[in-house]
């Protein structure tokens, strides 16, 4: 019995488990570099907030952004930064609206483990950084606790303060 259950565990075609993620910048789809901000922005979001999932290595901003503007080749870059899949994705500004596309892609074989794509009002980015963190981490760890998913929504919703100079 103990056989078929490591049989069945390990298993050909079951997904892999994601413990090492790098999130590349996401691409300004219109390519002038004027709304760098809005990928640059959701980029390091998504870093930030995924970086609270438990037992989860998220590359650091620095590690990743030396990646911005160039062509991926998935496997190679997941080599380079030591990670077993990558989180990619575009941004599209369209008027008063932001379109995003946002990918989970397996370094191994690099197949699509998830994929969604998003329409929101731009005044709306915050919600939208905290949707996409949200299916994100439920993607990645479907196991994960309710307080623990909560606590990864709510680091996308932080809004960074200046320090005051008291």
């Amino acid at each position: 019995m103990l056989a078929a259950g490591a049989a069945w565990y390990l298993r050909p075609g079951r997904p892999p488990e994601i413990d090492s993620i790098a999130v590349i910048p996401f691409t300004d789809a219109r390519g002038d570099g004027e709304s760098d901000y809005l990928s640059d922005g959701m980029t390091e979001s998504l870093i930030d907030s995924l970086a609270h999932l438990p037992q989860l290595k998220v590359k650091s901003r620095q590690s990743v952004f030396r990646y911005k503007g160039r062509d991926i080749d998935v496997r190679k870059i997941g080599r380079e930064l030591g990670v077993t899949a990558l989180v990619m994705g575009r941004v599209v500004p369209r008027g008063d609206r932001v379109d995003v596309s946002a990918e989970l892609i397996s370094v191994g074989d690099s197949t699509a483990l998830w994929g969604q794509q998003y329409s929101r009002k731009s005044v709306d980015i915050i919600p939208l950084q905290q949707e996409i963190a949200g299916d994100l981490a439920a993607r990645i760890r479907s196991k994960l606790s309710r307080s623990k998913m909560r606590q990864v929504v709510k680091q996308a919703h932080r809004i960074r303060r200046p320090l005051s100079s008291t």
